[in-house]
């Protein structure tokens, strides 16, 4: 008798557990949903005019400039994984001119 109450619990509480966690599931309402699309869209059209404004400060600049900014980006995102530099790049650096010292010797 006692192990015939065990089981009419156990199926009545596995019923309730379904059919709770089903209705979770499906909770999202439309508008919800229409809200989080509309936040997606937002984020995504901010990070274009971002990136819009990025490029556009950039070609406003002069060539040498442009080149500058190119390299301190790099190394930035070099910077940024943590990375050094390859060690075939120090061999094609333009070395310091060894010449007369400023105290004339």
């Amino acid at each position: 008798m006692k192990f015939k109450n065990y089981k009419i619990l156990i199926v009545f509480l596995s019923i309730v557990l379904l059919t709770g966690v089903s209705n979770n599931l499906s909770a999202q309402t439309s508008g919800e949903k229409k809200q989080e699309e509309k936040k997606q869209q937002r984020k995504v059209s901010a990070e274009e005019a971002e990136k819009e404004l990025k490029e556009r400060h950039f070609k406003m600049q002069q060539k040498e400039v442009q080149k500058r900014m190119k390299k301190s980006l790099k190394e930035a995102e070099r910077l940024k994984k943590n990375k050094k530099p390859p060690f075939y790049e120090a061999w094609f650096k333009p070395s310091r001119k060894k010449g007369k010292s400023k105290s004339g010797k």
